[in-house]
């Protein structure tokens, strides 16, 4: 358990890197995430954002599970390295929560869209 820790503390940063890679390599262009309304301009999100945040709350959620086990089974240290875990995933979680313009890199759209003005003209025809 003593070694566990150098290597232990790269596990959340790799998984939740090759989670937004693959998302990425799905769906280079974005996802969309919603429904757009008509006459509206679609906007993507970075799909390599979405597999990040996808990996690191999995990652918590996990982390969080064998704490609580470790916690139960009495079992100190791994508990300690269960919520140091849980604590590198928390600062991936909130990296995942940056502004899009910040993840631009991986997505072919570059900077989100600026919102579009809708004027009546627009709407009705």
């Amino acid at each position: 358990m003593r070694k566990f820790w150098p290597y232990a503390a790269l596990v959340p940063p790799v998984i939740a890197l090759l989670a937004g890679y693959y998302f990425y390599s799905q769906t280079p262009g974005g996802m969309l995430l919603y429904t757009p309304a008509a006459n509206a301009p679609a906007h993507y999100t970075p799909s390599f954002q979405v597999g990040f945040f996808a990996a690191a709350l999995a990652q918590m959620a996990l982390y969080v599970l064998v704490s609580l086990i470790a916690w139960l089974l009495r079992k100190r240290e791994v508990m300690y390295k269960g919520l140091s875990l849980l604590a590198a995933s928390g600062v991936l979680l909130g990296f995942s929560a940056l502004p899009q313009s910040w993840w631009a890199f991986a997505s072919p759209h570059g900077q989100p869209p600026k919102a579009a003005l809708l004027t009546s003209a627009a709407v009705k025809g």
